[in-house]
């Protein structure tokens, strides 16, 4: 099957980070495995740091690629829409938060006008990703 541990053996972790740390010591039970082809997209591996849990984070950083051009699709992958934060949209946000005044009555009605202040306040971007494998 080609399974391999990328604890202790990715860039990030090569000291191989505890990734448990509880009042009788500290241990590696959480743990991250991927095949072969999925070893070859990660970038960076690493236990990340959390002081509301004593279960560590594990961070993976996938390598990205753009080889198809816009509007085409090829077999395999598709087209899907993500939203996102920027840091001045974030920034405006919070401004207009504090300004803004429900014009709407009712839970729903506020909500949608909520809904709809956040909607113009995301980003939108097109990105191509592989259709997943059912059953290989």
């Amino acid at each position: 099957m080609g399974l391999g541990f990328l604890n202790g053996n990715k860039e990030g972790d090569e000291q191989g980070e505890w990734t448990f740390t509880g009042t009788l010591g500290s241990s590696v039970i959480d743990y991250a495995i991927c095949n072969a082809e999925t070893w070859e997209e990660i970038e960076k591996f690493n236990v990340g740091e959390r002081t509301e849990s004593d279960h560590m984070p594990l961070e993976i950083v996938l390598q990205a690629s753009t080889k198809v051009g816009k509007g085409q699709e090829t077999e395999g992958e598709e087209e899907v829409e993500i939203e996102g934060w920027s840091k001045i949209r974030a920034t405006l946000y919070k401004e207009n938060l504090w300004k803004r005044k429900a014009e709407k009555v009712g839970i729903q009605g506020a909500w949608d006008e909520l809904e709809g202040e956040v909607r113009k306040a995301i980003s939108r971007r097109k990105i191509r990703i592989k259709k997943p494998k059912i059953g290989e």
